[in-house]
C-alpha cells in the first residue's frame, strides 16, 4: 500500500467485503462477517477460521489493537485466538470469565470490544456487552516488530454445550513503526565510515609494523 492517506480501499475476499484504511502511522483492516460459532457437543466446537490479507508493504508493527463484535448467549464459553502471518498465536480471550462465573448469571455478547495492551481493565472488570477497551489474556505486544503484511487469522472456539453465536465483525488496528528518514540513514552511514577511517589498527604484541 503506497501511503493511502485517509483513503479506503475495498477488497472482496472469498465473498466477504472488508476495507483497509491507512493514515500517516496507522492501518485499519475491517470486515463484516456472519460466521456461525457452533456450540460444543461431545467435545469442543470451533468456528471456521476467518482470515484477512493485509497489503501493508514492509511496514513493521509498533502496536496492535483488535476490535470484535460477537453475538453469543454466553461469551464466557469462548476462547478467542489471533494468529499473525509469522505464525505467532495470541489468546485474546481465555477462561477468565468462566473462572468468575456465578450460577444463573449470563454474559451475552461482545459489542465494540477492543483488546488493547494499554487498557486499564480486564474483561473480569467489565459487564456485558463489554463495550470499551480491555486487556487481552495474552499481550498483543508479541506481534510488535513483525511485518503487518500477510494473512491474519482469527480462531473462536466454544468450549461448552448449549449456547451458540455469530462473529459479526472484527478489525485490526495497527500502529506502524516509524521508518528512519533517509537523511538519518545517510548521517548514520557517514558517521560509521568516519569512525572506521579514524580507528587506529591494533596489532598483537611483537607484530612487526
Amino acid at each position: 500500500m503506497r501511503r493511502l492517506l485517509g483513503a479506503a480501499v475495498w477488497f472482496w475476499l472469498w465473498g466477504v467485503g472488508f476495507s483497509v484504511t491507512s493514515a500517516s502511522s496507522t492501518l485499519v483492516v475491517a470486515g463484516d462477517f456472519q460466521q456461525r460459532i457452533p456450540a460444543a457437543g461431545t467435545g469442543p466446537a470451533a468456528m471456521s477460521p476467518v482470515t484477512f490479507f493485509v497489503p501493508a508493504d514492509n511496514h513493521r508493527i509498533a502496536d496492535l489493537d483488535v476490535l470484535l463484535d460477537v453475538r453469543h448467549t454466553e461469551v464466557s464459553d469462548l476462547v478467542i485466538d489471533l494468529q499473525s502471518p509469522a505464525g505467532t498465536l495470541v489468546t485474546l480471550k481465555g477462561f477468565e470469565l468462566m473462572d468468575s462465573l456465578w450460577p444463573g448469571i449470563h454474559r451475552p455478547n461482545l459489542t465494540d470490544t477492543v483488546f488493547d495492551d494499554e487498557a486499564h481493565l480486564f474483561l473480569t472488570d467489565g459487564a456485558p456487552p463489554y463495550t470499551g477497551r480491555f486487556r487481552p489474556t495474552q499481550p498483543l505486544s508479541a506481534f510488535d516488530g513483525q511485518p503487518a503484511a500477510g494473512f491474519w487469522t482469527l480462531y473462536i472456539q466454544d468450549i461448552a454445550a448449549g449456547d451458540t453465536g455469530t462473529l459479526d465483525r472484527w478489525e485490526l488496528h495497527f500502529t506502524i513503526a516509524a521508518a528512519p528518514e533517509p537523511s538519518t540513514l545517510a548521517l548514520a552511514a557517514l558517521a560509521a565510515a568516519l569512525a572506521c577511517r579514524r580507528r587506529r589498527p591494533s596489532f598483537p604484541s611483537g607484530y612487526p609494523v
